[in-house]
């Protein structure tokens, strides 16, 4: 008989006796079952988890309104007279919410309308809007979220709307538009301008514009041009947009090159005196080295044809941004050096956010994010209902911010805004959509073409959308593309363009903003 003991039973023994000490140690105290609150695990994940981002603010709620003794400091004393309206939109799974706060109630947020459209799988509604000249009217572009993870979703799918934004009125368009941050355009009067590009798969490369009064919700016959126009906007000279490196005026089916630059001009914003400032950018390839400049052209240059605009100001491309109120004054929101004295017309106030959203007086600039401090990847059950939306109110006049909650509500979906889209008037039988000159007699019945107005025509949308992989209807168990699945920006499909400010915040709801890129 050996007199001593191996090595591995040795180790055995040491296993064993270990196993026996914490089994004594977890039994010997009080036994917590395993179905008790302590032993339960908690629903937030450790910090290191995929798809876990730590919330950048506390669900807490805060005002829905400036306290009305501090209007005065924060607003004048004159604000109950003011005729200021901020604007801002914030998407979820029961729409895209558009929302009003005028400074005499103490930009107290409301819904001024909620625009969906029946028969989408999608956890979010997003979109693009602007308010037009009278600050009356704003111009909506929508789709569910998943349109962004097809290519000819993204430059032909979304819906197209006017609202009222004082009654909530929304008036559905029969055209479907491009998603990218320049569509729709507003800028002097009650006319707003979608584009619709071409697929990089289209044979031939193209651009339509199509022009809509927002007043009275008509619009006029859509003009194609070569090639890709974008940031179109309405002037008191007609359309201007860009065309390659060339700002240009858009008439009948003719280009006029107004002025050339580096890059493909981009945040065209017109001004009350009838002139333009848009962003160029250097041709240095380097996203994080390139510098953007604000160049301007006169009322009288553009009429007089092809000039050099005036460089106002410039900085680092990723550090500043454009945006133009209703009444026509640019502001440059973000941080930009001032390069010579700056058109009346013309605001360099600094201290504002970079893509903050100026109001229709230009009093205020609004910057938006989701309260809780989450992005899109959200669970399936929240996204049924609506998400509070934070504000940052950052008043020019005094030069103070304050934080404000707005609360959609989806209530405001009236008949109008709940009802179809002349491109998406759907019929039970297969979800087929049929032509506006049809009638609807109540929610989910069928619709029946009207005895005498011809022979209908039968839109093939529902075909396209089923092709292209987005579901028609919503399965059971089933909600939009799913937590974690978020299309990253730098997958766009459009060609020539390049990610927006490397990954910033951007408003809920809204499409990720692009950089063009020559």
């Amino acid at each position: 008989m050996p007199s001593f003991i191996p090595r591995s039973a040795v180790k055995r023994l040491r296993r064993q006796a270990a196993v026996r000490l914490c089994t004594a140690l977890a039994f010997g105290a009080t036994l917590i079952p395993l179905s008790s609150p302590q032993a339960e695990a908690s629903d937030t994940p450790p910090k290191g988890a995929a798809q876990w981002q730590q919330p950048k603010t506390q669900d807490v709620d805060k005002p829905t309104a400036i306290d009305a003794k501090d209007r005065t400091s924060l607003l004048g004393k004159n604000y109950a007279s003011s005729k200021d309206t901020a604007f801002t939109t914030s998407g979820d799974g029961t729409g895209l919410h558009l929302l009003t706060a005028n400074a005499r109630d103490g930009y107290a947020w409301k819904t001024a309308a909620t625009l969906s459209e029946d028969g989408f799988d999608t956890d979010a509604w997003i979109g693009n809007a602007c308010v037009t000249g009278s600050g009356k009217y704003a111009a909506v572009a929508y789709a569910p979220r998943t349109f962004t993870n097809k290519p000819e979703l993204m430059v032909r799918g979304a819906f197209t709307a006017v609202v009222n934004l004082a009654t909530g009125k929304v008036t559905k368009l029969p055209y479907q538009a491009t998603l990218a941050y320049f569509s729709p355009g507003c800028g002097t009067g009650d006319s707003a301008v979608f584009s619709q590009l071409s697929h990089d798969g289209d044979k031939k490369q193209q651009t339509r514009l199509i022009t809509v009064n927002a007043a009275t919700g008509k619009t006029a016959r859509p003009v194609t041009y070569p090639g890709q126009v974008t940031s179109a906007i309405p002037t008191r000279h007609g359309i201007i947009a860009a065309h390659g490196k060339q700002l240009v005026k858009a008439a009948g089916a003719k280009l006029t090159t107004l002025a050339v630059g580096n890059n493909a001009p981009f945040q065209i914003k017109t001004d009350s005196d009838g002139g333009v400032t848009y962003i160029d950018r250097t041709a240095d390839t380097v996203k994080k080295n390139s510098i953007s400049s604000a160049r301007h052209l006169t009322s009288a240059q553009i009429t007089k044809g092809r000039s050099t605009p005036v460089t106002l100001a410039s900085g680092k491309l990723s550090a500043w941004d454009l945006d133009a109120s209703a009444s026509g004054t640019v502001v440059i929101t973000g941080k930009a050096t001032t390069k010579t004295a700056l058109p009346k017309t013309v605001k360099n106030p600094g201290k504002i956010a970079m893509g903050a959203r100026i109001s229709t007086h230009a009093q205020a600039a609004v910057t938006t994010a989701w309260a809780d401090g989450k992005d899109s990847r959200i669970r399936p059950e929240e996204a049924l209902s609506e998400r509070t939306a934070r504000t940052t109110v950052h008043v020019l006049a005094s030069g103070k911010t304050v934080t404000l909650d707005a609360h959609p509500d989806a209530s405001r979906q009236d008949a109008s805004g709940a009802g179809p889209s002349p491109r998406t008037a759907w019929t039970q039988e297969g979800h087929r959509p049929v032509h506006a000159d049809r009638t609807h007699t109540g929610p989910g019945r069928r619709l029946t073409h009207q005895p005498g107005r011809g022979r209908p025509y039968v839109l093939r949308t529902a075909q396209r959308l089923q092709k292209a992989g987005v579901p028609t209807h919503t399965p059971p168990g089933r909600m939009g593309c799913g937590p974690g699945r978020r299309r990253q920006a730098e997958h766009h499909p459009f060609r020539e363009l390049e990610e927006h400010r490397h990954g910033k915040l951007q408003p809920p709801g809204t499409v990720p903003r692009l950089r063009a890129l020559r």
